[in-house]
């Protein structure tokens, strides 16, 4: 039996830092709705941006 599943690995890490992301994104806005600061909001997006960042890199490298 093969390691690898139907999806390969890095699909997988792909995806789930995906979740995170996705995560990340909805408490920022979650908590920009109950107080009215961006501030935590535009925090999480720049969170979400560096971990797609990372994300995409490892992604391309692991897959080569």
């Amino acid at each position: 039996m093969s390691d690898r599943g139907a999806f390969e690995t890095e699909t997988l890490m792909l995806l789930l830092s995906l979740l995170v992301i996705g995560f990340l994104i909805g408490v920022g806005v979650l908590q920009y709705t109950l107080t009215g600061d961006p501030g935590n909001l535009f925090r999480n997006l720049g969170i979400g941006v560096i971990l797609l960042a990372f994300s995409v890199g490892l992604y391309r490298r692991w897959s080569e």
